[in-house]
């Protein structure tokens, strides 16, 4: 087994790969790819890495998205029922409620419930990345576990 340099469009990447024999000839076979990794160790230690700082980016997005959500429970309980409105909703809802609360008291409710929705987007986004990671992670330790 050894690690085979590729350089592909000017990038250099690094493969795992095991020679065998078949029929009397020399095969190659890519056991996995390391990316820009030069050893099966240095890609395991940046996926644990980026995994964890996925992880880390979900919670506090999450986190912000529920203190703006408390929040707005808190300041505009007349508005809600419930959850927070989608975007969409919001803003039918600030356009339509012109009579009843001011229209700085509309905005604010709007610019809330859109940042909600924002750091939502953000924690979902992390942690969509951090299963990546955590799944490329798994190869490179079954990689590991089966031919070291």
């Amino acid at each position: 087994m050894f690690v085979r340099r590729k350089q592909v469009k000017g990038n250099i990447y690094y493969q795992l790969v095991r020679n065998y024999r078949e029929d009397g000839k020399h095969r190659q076979q890519v056991l996995c790819h390391l990316g820009r990794h030069k050893s099966l160790e240095a890609a395991i230690a940046a996926e644990r890495e980026l995994a964890e700082v996925h992880e880390l980016g979900a919670a506090h997005w999450s986190e912000h998205a529920q203190l703006t959500k408390d929040y707005c429970l808190e300041a505009y309980p007349d508005q809600i029922s419930g959850d927070l409105p989608s975007r969409r909703q919001a803003y039918l809802q600030w356009r339509s409620a012109s009579h009843i609360i001011s229209s700085t008291d509309r905005r604010h409710f709007l610019e809330l419930v859109y940042e909600y929705h924002d750091y939502m987007e953000n924690a979902q986004r992390h942690k969509k990345w951090a299963a990546a990671h955590k799944d490329r992670l798994n190869k490179f330790l079954e990689c590991q576990r089966k031919y070291f």
